[in-house]
């Protein structure tokens, strides 16, 4: 209702508070940072209206997604027109919204390259630098020498992330059924909190459905493959990484994989499919014998050791942010996103 009335994007106005805002201000007041770092263009709002107050704050954006990707493969996913007609406004808004982000703040931080072109697209004029996730390697899932009549997989997501419900509730009602069909004893454990709760993970035989667990590691050590079936989305799926860094092998849509390599030294570190036959080809090769899982493993785990080590890439980003050199300081305020977006 707010980003309806107010003609603001809703991934803002869920997010904004005057209180948090209030907060903000105090911290940057009190410690006078080098540099702001801003989570998501969620929160972007947050540094725009910090940097009205104080025009000389630094103020980065660190992009897990550009949104207006998400928005307008939405349109095009959306079952019904009047979901159609609201994503397409959605979209809009968040243009918007971004290029003003974008543009105004002080750099933008995009895991990928392809999220690198996507902001270069909408703001020309923007400082951008593309540092992927971190991820440090966890304890090995132990594999089990076949997988037999029984295969056992995972989803991981948070639920709540349109993103995430799109893609588990198609895997469930598209793949599920034919991969059942393969293998009758087929498991399915589905983890993360979803406030309002998904149909077909209640009612569909072989899916089990945790929500949120305080151990991920006690379900990841029971499973053979963890599914990755999103069909929107951008930035970098973290949860591939995390699996990749346990030597748990992994199918992915190319949505999914976004901005990872699929290979690496010329092996591949997971499985790509982007429709149900694709995933039940690829659970195919893996359920042949341990040998195929046993190499994306360790692939996997060499690929997170050497490309995505957390400290070696803090020390690069800090390197450029301390090129970057004073901040842009505008002759104006920062523009505010109201009736038409920027205005």
């Amino acid at each position: 209702t707010r980003s309806l009335l107010s003609r603001r994007p809703f991934l803002r106005e869920k997010y904004w508070s005057s209180s948090m805002f209030d907060a903000v201000c105090a911290a940057y007041e009190q410690w006078r940072p080098d540099f702001v770092h801003i989570d998501h263009s969620h929160m972007g709002a947050y540094g725009l209206e910090l940097k009205r107050r104080h025009r000389d704050a630094r103020v980065y954006l660190r992009a897990h997604n550009v949104e207006i990707a998400i928005w307008r493969r939405l349109k095009t996913t959306a079952g019904n027109a009047f979901s159609r007609a609201f994503y397409a406004d959605q979209a809009r808004l968040v243009r918007d919204y971004e290029r003003v982000l974008f543009s105004t703040l002080d750099g933008v931080v995009p895991l990928t390259p392809v999220d690198a072109e996507r902001v270069m697209l909408e703001a020309p004029d923007a400082a951008i630098y593309t540092m992927p996730a971190g991820c440090e390697l966890r304890d090995a899932v132990p594999l089990r020498p076949g997988i037999g009549e029984d295969p056992r997989l995972c989803f991981v997501g948070f639920l709540d992330w349109i993103a995430n419900r799109d893609g588990i509730t198609w895997f469930v009602e598209d793949v599920w059924p034919r991969i059942r069909a393969r293998w009758p004893n087929a498991r399915l454990d589905v983890v993360g909190r979803a406030s309002t709760p998904i149909r077909c993970l209640a009612d569909t035989p072989g899916v089990h459905y945790h929500g949120y667990v305080d151990d991920l590691d006690a379900v990841l050590r029971n499973v053979d493959v963890a599914v990755v079936p999103l069909r929107i989305g951008g930035g970098m799926r973290i949860k591939i990484l995390d699996f990749l860094s346990r030597g748990l092998p992994t199918i992915s849509t190319s949505v999914g994989a976004e901005g990872i390599a699929h290979s690496w030294h010329g092996q591949h570190v997971f499985e790509l499919a982007d429709h149900a036959d694709g995933f039940l080809h690829a659970l195919e090769l893996l359920s042949e014998g341990a040998a195929r899982r046993q190499a994306l493993a360790e692939s996997g785990r060499r690929f997170i050791e050497h490309e995505f080590d957390w400290t070696a890439l803090m020390t690069r980003f800090c390197r450029w942010v301390e090129a970057a050199g004073t901040a842009r300081v505008p002759d104006e305020a920062p523009p505010r996103v109201g009736l038409a977006g920027a205005v």
